[in-house]
């Protein structure tokens, strides 16, 4: 029930929980809209065009193909031998 949502989207919601119980100071929303818009306003978003994904970034996809994220996911990469 955080957000005041228990059955809303919970990707955003589920990241912003997990930074936020782990007491990382990063701007962070449920919503992924607003979320990429704070994290522009203090320049810490990188557009997809000018950045390789590091371990542990958080990286914004969007499904829908509207120019607007949709989701987010944490990042790693996974090695198969």
């Amino acid at each position: 029930d955080w957000y005041g949502k228990p059955y809303d989207d919970w990707g955003g919601m589920f990241a912003a929980f997990c930074l936020r119980y782990a007491g990382v100071n990063y701007p962070y929303d449920a919503s992924c809209d607003k979320w990429v818009a704070k994290l522009q306003e203090r320049k810490l978003y990188k557009a997809p065009s000018d950045y390789v994904p590091q371990n542990g970034d958080l990286v914004f996809f969007d499904w829908e193909g509207d120019e607007s994220p949709d989701h987010i996911q944490d990042f790693c990469v996974a090695f198969i031998l």
